[in-house]
Parts: structure tokens; C-alpha cells; sequence
């Protein structure tokens, strides 16, 4: 063979092998591309925020999955629709191409889009300009985040705070305001028993005051009631119960014109509730269903059973997951706007014209509920009517159903014992110190905490009983409990306060065998209380 022959030979397999590797080299690099694009495929597919890909104009050329079910649409549908139609406020899209054109970018851009068939949704979109190597705008790319749930639990958390905020506000007047009711209506009440019954002029005048009085007693105990401070007292009943003592005074109420309809869980609904404040909350309800049916119309109120999951809480606005009695008042009426649904349960808001609301209905009602560790919720469209859902825990032990029969009223007796009253409030304990005075009791009043500890230990022997508000200068109520039963062990104590039920709790008042009764009172009421503490054994 010759040198020329054996040399091409050479080269011809020398290049053979380069082609053979520079095929393998393609090979692999085809291959690594194929299980990068796939891999990213992947991900981009499981992606759990939608991932969105358009071209210069905004029509969308791919989404994953997670779009699909954002938007609600098939790929075929939404990569075909006009972009523009998914935004519900064409301003929006507008603002948001304005900002891709000047920075290259958007973050976290909040826009309200529109599902299929209509359902508005709350989504942040992060948009950036996809370039070619000549800086020429070929597409975006973008992630879009539904947030409207976090929204609207943003939205109930604001409420909540706004509420308890006006709650601390409403509870921190309460003292001040029933230890004046407690002097007016006190003072009324002796005009009214001593005047001369043929002055009408002076029986209707102090008739006036006195009716103004229990106005402002109904206000305060309706701000307490909003602000979850007003004291309950809970009992083991059924919510069907409920439901059907309140329906018939429902009926009286709601007029002939409107159809009203309950309806009932086979299973039984125990709760452990206040129920005239359970009843006063579906009356509420029923007498605002009235005013937003002139013409007549539906209202149905229904009991069911509700149990709430561990990730459903917030939604259901409760504190914990659990079994729920579901009680549901809706209407066929005119309905609540959007823009008032937010604000339907703050204190003095009202949609009512001037002079037919204090706007005080569904604010009492709203802590009410809270009171009772329930929630309430509420859904309306003008034209459509309204309903309320309220949520109130289930109790288990069916054991708690005993038959509650009324306490007996006792006569406003009087005595001859010696009362230590521990009152700061100057206009009060005067007043108390007459009362007690009329009745036969003999008194020693006390300025504040010390000044009664003070004079307990130099009369012990004759006091019989100790009137204490609970919060006072020097020692409150609690302090002084303590420190008359260290000289005393026997000592009976009547605890008096007009401060809401929270401050009375953390002070250590209701625990068991402590009598307590709350400021405003009436003048007999107070004198049967004091008696019914004297005589237990």
C-alpha cells in the first residue's frame, strides 16, 4: 500500500472518529437540553402560583395548570380570549402596561380580575419584558397570586380590630356613665315614692326623668353588648328552643304581609347560651328584615348542624375547629350595597333615614355573638335580599339540661344591721347611705379601699355586711375581701360595680360563693339583694 493510500486512510478514520464524537457530544447536549426542558416543564406546570406567558400585546400564548384553575377557563379558551376582558376595571390593565413600558417590570401588582362567568378575584401580578439580543420586546413573562381570600381575611381583621377598639371605648365610659344612671334613677324613684299623688306635674316630670333613665340604661347595656363586656349569664339549652319562643313573638311583629318560615336540624343543637340575648339578637334580625320588606316579602329562619375543619376557621370567623349550630335569618327584601357590608355592624352606622335608627341593632348584635365565642356572617346583593349566618359552639355533654325554674322575687325588707359601704363615687355612696338609712339598716361609709379596711377593724364586731364597689383607690374590692376575712373569716361581702365584665373577671369577683350585683340598680332591687346575702346561712 502506498504512503498516499495508508495517509487518506488515516484521515478518513481520524475523522470519522471526530464526527463520531462530535455526534455523541450533539447527543448529549440535545439530550441535557430535552431533561432541562422537561424538568422546567415540570415545574412550571406544578407550579402552585400561575405562571403566564404573552406576547407584545398581552394575549396570553401559555399557562400552566394553576392558571386553568385561577381563570377558571380551558387552555384553548383563555389563550383565544381578548386579555383586556379578564380585568374587571380597564383603568387597571392601563396603569399596569404603563409601568411594564417605563421600568421593564411590575411586582406585586394588585388588580381586580374576573374568573368565568363573572366572579370578581383579588390577584398581584409580577410581569417582566421578555427582549431579544437587539433589546426588541418579543413577550412577557409573569407569576399571578390570587389573594383575595387573604384579602378579605385582612379586611375581617381590620373589622375586628376596628371593633375592638370602639368596644374598649364603649367599656371604658360604663363605670362613670351607670354610677350616674344609679344616682338619677335612685333619686327618681325616691321623688316618685314621696310626692303628693295628686301633683301630676311632679309625678309626670319625675315619670319623664325616669323613663330617660332607663333609655340610657338600654343604650349602655346595647355598648356593652357590642364590646363583648356585658355580664351573661350562660345556660345549657337548645337552639330549636330558642328559635321557637322567639318565632312567636316574630309573628306579632314582622306584620301579615310577610311569610315567615322556620325550619329545624333532626339532630339536637345544645348550646350554652344567654338565651334572652340569643332571642333579642333573631328579634333584631327580624325586626330589620321587616324594615327592608315594605311591600311584604319572605323570612326564614333555620337551625342546622355545622362542623368547621382545622384550615376553615378563619373563614367561618370562629376561634376554633368544632361542631356548630348554624343559624341562618335570611330575606327577600331590598338588600344591603357592597360598599355598607363592611361597616354594617360598627356602632351608630346606619342605612336608615335620620330619626328611624340608632344604629346600635346590629352592633349589639355582633357582640352578642362574639360574647358567646360564635361569629356571625352576612350575605347580600341589592334586589336580592339578605342573610345572616350565625355560628354558636355546640356543647357535648348532654348531662348540662336541667330544668332552670325562675328564682323567686323577694320583698324589698329593710333590717337593723350594721352595712360597711365602700364606695369612691361620692354621688353614689350618699345616695346608698340614704337608702340603707329608710330601710333601718345602720351605716358606715368608706372613701375608698383602706378607709374600709381601716374601719372594718375598728367595727368588726357589729358590721355584718361589706358593700364594696371592685375598683377603688387604694385597695380594690378583691384586697379588701382579703383583708376583712383575714380579721373575719365569716364576713359577708356584696360586690357593687358599674365596670364591664372583663375588669370584674381579672379582678377574681365571680368566683364561686361571691355575690355581685351591677350598677345601674333599682333602689328595691338592691335592698332585696343586700337581704338575700344577710340571711344565707
Amino acid at each position: 500500500m502506498s504512503a498516499v493510500v495508508a495517509l487518506f486512510i488515516l484521515m478518513t478514520l481520524i475523522a470519522s472518529w471526530r464526527n463520531w464524537h462530535e455526534w455523541k457530544r450533539k447527543k448529549a447536549a440535545v439530550q441535557a437540553l430535552t431533561e432541562q426542558e422537561k424538568k422546567y416543564r415540570t415545574l412550571f406546570e406544578e407550579s402552585k402560583d400561575t405562571i403566564l406567558i404573552s406576547d407584545p400585546a398581552g394575549r396570553i400564548l401559555d399557562t400552566n395548570q394553576a392558571g386553568i384553575e385561577l381563570f377558571g377557563y380551558p387552555k384553548e379558551e383563555l389563550v383565544a380570549l381578548d386579555p383586556a376582558s379578564l380585568y374587571c376595571n380597564a383603568a387597571d390593565r392601563k396603569r399596569l402596561w404603563q409601568k411594564l413600558l417605563i421600568s421593564g417590570f411590575v411586582d406585586d401588582f394588585a388588580v381586580e380580575m374576573k374568573r368565568k362567568g363573572g366572579k370578581k378575584i383579588t390577584v398581584h401580578l409580577s410581569v417582566s419584558v421578555i427582549r431579544d439580543d437587539e433589546g426588541k420586546v418579543f413577550g412577557h413573562r409573569g407569576i399571578a397570586r390570587d389573594v383575595t381570600e387573604r384579602k378579605r381575611l385582612e379586611r375581617q381583621l381590620m373589622q375586628a380590630q376596628k371593633m375592638e377598639s370602639i368596644g374598649l371605648l364603649a367599656g371604658g365610659v360604663a363605670h362613670d356613665f351607670n354610677n350616674l344612671l344609679t344616682v338619677i334613677s335612685g333619686y327618681g324613684e325616691t321623688i316618685r315614692e314621696n310626692s303628693p299623688p295628686d301633683n301630676e306635674l311632679l309625678q309626670d316630670s319625675v315619670e319623664q326623668i325616669l323613663k330617660a333613665a332607663d333609655r340610657a340604661t338600654e343604650l349602655a347595656k346595647s355598648l356593652l353588648a357590642f364590646s363583648r363586656k356585658q355580664v351573661i349569664h350562660p345556660k345549657p339549652v337548645q337552639v330549636d328552643t330558642i328559635i321557637r319562643d322567639t318565632g312567636k313573638l316574630i309573628k306579632r311583629i314582622i306584620g301579615e304581609d310577610i311569610e315567615f318560615s322556620t325550619s329545624f336540624c333532626d339532630s339536637e343543637l345544645p348550646v350554652m347560651v344567654d338565651a334572652g340575648q340569643i332571642e333579642q339578637v333573631l328579634m333584631n334580625l327580624a325586626t330589620n328584615a321587616r324594615d327592608a320588606m315594605p311591600n311584604g316579602g319572605r323570612l326564614h329562619i333555620s337551625a342546622q348542624e355545622a362542623v368547621v375543619q382545622d384550615g376553615s376557621v378563619a373563614q367561618y370567623d370562629v376561634a376554633k375547629p368544632g361542631k356548630y349550630a348554624w343559624i341562618s335569618v335570611s330575606d327577600n327584601g331590598v338588600g344591603i350595597d357592597e360598599k355598607h357590608l363592611g361597616r354594617i355592624f360598627e356602632p351608630f352606622f346606619t342605612t336608615k333615614d335620620v330619626g328611624k335608627g340608632t344604629g346600635l341593632g346590629l352592633a349589639m348584635i355582633y357582640g352578642a355573638v362574639k360574647q358567646h365565642k360564635g361569629s356571625i356572617l352576612v350575605k347580600s346583593e341589592p334586589g336580592k335580599g339578605t342573610s345572616f349566618d350565625i355560628y354558636l359552639p355546640v356543647i357535648e355533654d348532654s348531662d348540662a339540661f336541667m330544668e332552670n325554674k325562675p328564682a323567686a322575687v323577694m320583698p324589698a325588707f329593710g333590717g337593723t344591721e350594721t352595712l360597711l359601704i365602700a364606695e369612691d363615687e361620692e354621688m353614689v355612696r350618699t345616695f346608698m347611705q340614704k337608702i340603707f338609712k329608710r330601710a333601718g339598716y345602720k351605716v358606715i361609709a368608706a372613701i375608698d379601699g383602706e378607709d374600709a379596711v381601716a374601719k372594718f377593724r375598728g367595727n368588726q364586731e357589729s358590721i355584718s355586711l361589706v358593700l364594696s364597689d371592685v375598683i377603688m383607690p387604694g385597695k380594690n374590692g378583691v384586697e379588701i375581701l382579703e383583708e376583712v376575712r383575714k380579721m373575719k373569716p365569716d364576713t359577708k361581702v356584696l360586690f357593687i360595680s358599674g365596670y364591664t365584665a372583663n375588669v370584674i373577671h381579672e379582678k377574681g369577683v365571680f368566683e364561686e360563693g361571691i355575690d355581685y350585683i351591677a350598677k345601674p340598680f333599682e333602689k328595691d332591687k338592691l335592698l332585696q339583694k343586700v337581704r338575700e346575702v344577710l340571711d344565707k346561712d
